[in-house]
């Protein structure tokens, strides 16, 4: 590494360093890009006490990034934490699990006394996401909620600018927004602006090497723009025909591109890229759409694994991207597809928890794997054998997790939801008792969840899912008293969640359900 002057023994000064957990590595690659590429607005480059080169915040380091090729991992995050102005903690249920992010915390305490601390809260109430490092001796940390319930994305991230720069937010967020609205009065003009720069790629890529990368990275920028702080920009202003143009834009230019030129940086960028919109198409019911995001995203994701097929954020970044091929495939009933991706995604899943690795996260993927091929076995009439068989594996699976992390709440509800599956296999076989025997092993979990919760309203509403399903199975057996004392108690649950929450159209449902089932009566 070199600094300004060309010194490659000159050790790099970090504006700030990213404490967190990998469950949490495709924010943080979001949030570190953002960071890095960040200008602030004229006139608060002079007022920051950062030492801000051209309005830039500086480098920021995040574990795998910058030091990836250090021979001992500890002592080079270390030496980060040592020369890091600030700590961003990225703060979730998993972060909070982490020893990694305790062991940094506590550290750039003891070596960094004084230094700002950030938490960026990203998944979790506060309770269940803050590391206790970070509370200890009821320290309270300087905290930006980058969730939709909380502050957003976007004054969650200036938030962290804002303590990075050490400006006054105030300021920040209004000359921001000032920046903001400028470009969203060019937005016509930026779009016809990216087709031309992409447009112009392949004659960018024939000039010199480093012109050319640089160039590139400018139109991702860009793309990257476009795609995520435009998105919100843009609401209440235009259309959406004008975002739906730019992923079309975005998507050709993607498809084009020869990806054994790209660099790593690139390539994670494009791959995240392409979920958020995929998904973004997903939610609006473009299902043609969003598969041919989430295959673009495939390909990039295999290109990444296949320069480092050992790594496991290689392994696990793969994976998701056939995870989501898959289940749009699985929505629009193409079962080839779907089994095709989803295999993939299994094996991958599998990939990572080969010899007896611990992490729950893997664990728990490895379940969902197995059990998605189990429901699309049921779903397109397949193999009842095979259906079982990925469901037990599944459930195990799940056993797997919750024995790494007991109580978590996570694994308990899948292995409820894979047992209602198996229940639905002996079902289709005809063999009703070993389908309720089955069902009530899923409402045990369920039940213990409720008793160390009882004000949980997800929880009731999924004890009532439940009581229907069972109620059904037990009239298959002739139990008629029994199911109809059950459903009466499912409806009595579901009349007091409706009296909190009137307009809940699930919870309307599912009394209209139980109704249908026998409502209570014989």
């Amino acid at each position: 590494m070199e600094d300004e002057t060309g010194d490659e023994n000159v050790a790099p000064q970090f504006s700030a360093f990213v404490s967190y957990s990998h469950a949490d590595a495709a924010i943080v690659r979001r949030l570190h890009s953002q960071l890095e590429s960040y200008r602030l607005p004229k006139g608060l480059g002079e007022v920051a006490t950062l030492n801000a080169e051209r309005g830039k915040l500086g480098r920021v380091f995040r574990d795998r990034e910058d030091f990836s090729a250090a021979e001992n991992l500890s002592d080079a995050v270390c030496a980060a934490l040592d020369r890091s102005q600030v700590l961003v903690v990225v703060c979730s249920p998993d972060a909070k699990q982490s020893k990694w992010v305790g062991q940094e915390i506590a550290y750039f305490r003891a070596h960094r006394p004084g230094m700002p601390i950030l938490a960026a809260l990203v998944r979790g109430e506060p309770s269940e996401a803050f590391p206790a490092a970070l509370t200890e001796s009821g320290a309270e940390p300087l905290a930006a909620d980058l969730r939709k319930e909380g502050d957003g994305w976007k004054l969650g991230f200036l938030k962290i600018v804002a303590g990075i720069a050490g400006v006054p937010l105030d300021a920040l967020v209004q000359r921001d927004s000032q920046r903001q609205t400028r470009r969203v009065m060019a937005v016509t003009g930026m779009v016809a602006a990216l087709a031309l720069i992409m447009a112009g790629m392949t004659i960018i890529a024939l000039q010199a090497r480093n012109e050319a990368q640089a160039q590139r990275a400018e139109a991702e920028g860009l793309v990257e723009y476009m795609i995520t702080d435009l998105r919100e920009d843009l609401q209440g202003v235009t259309s959406l025909s004008v975002m739906g143009r730019v992923n079309k834009r975005a998507l050709e230019y993607y498809a084009k591109q020869d990806l054994s030129t790209l660099a790593a940086e690139s390539l994670e960028r494009r791959a995240f890229l392409l979920h958020a919109m995929g998904e973004d198409d997903e939610k609006a019911g473009k299902l043609d759409d969003a598969l041919a995001k989430f295959e673009e995203a495939f390909r990039t994701t295999e290109a990444l694994l296949d320069r480092d097929p050992g790594n496991p954020d290689r392994i696990f970044g793969h994976a998701q991207s056939q995870y989501w091929a898959g289940y749009i495939a699985y929505l629009q009933k193409n079962w080839t597809k779907a089994s095709q991706y989803w295999s993939g995604y299994k094996r991958h899943s599998e990939q990572l928890i080969e010899g007896g690795s611990a992490n729950f996260q893997w664990v728990m993927e490895a379940g969902y794997a197995a059990g998605n091929l189990c429901t699309l076995e049921l779903d397109r009439k397949g193999s009842l054998e095979l259906a079982e068989r990925e469901c037990q594996e599944a459930i195990g699976r799940f056993e797997e997790a919750c024995k790494i992390k007991p109580g978590q709440r996570s694994c308990i509800e899948a292995q409820a939801n894979r047992y209602a599956w198996l229940a639905d296999v002996s079902g289709r076989r005809g063999d009703f008792g070993k389908a309720l025997a089955t069902r009530l092993k899923g409402e045990a979990l369920i039940e213990g969840l409720r008793a160390s919760d009882p004000d949980n309203l997800d929880l009731t509403d999924l004890w009532v899912a439940a009581q229907i399903a069972i109620a059904r199975t037990e009239r298959s057996l002739g139990r008629g008293q029994a199911a109809s004392r059950r459903l009466q108690r499912a409806r009595q649950e579901m009349l007091r969640l409706i009296a909190i929450d009137p307009d809940n159209a699930s919870w309307r449902s599912k009394l209209e359900m139980i109704d249908e089932t026998g409502g209570g009566n014989e």
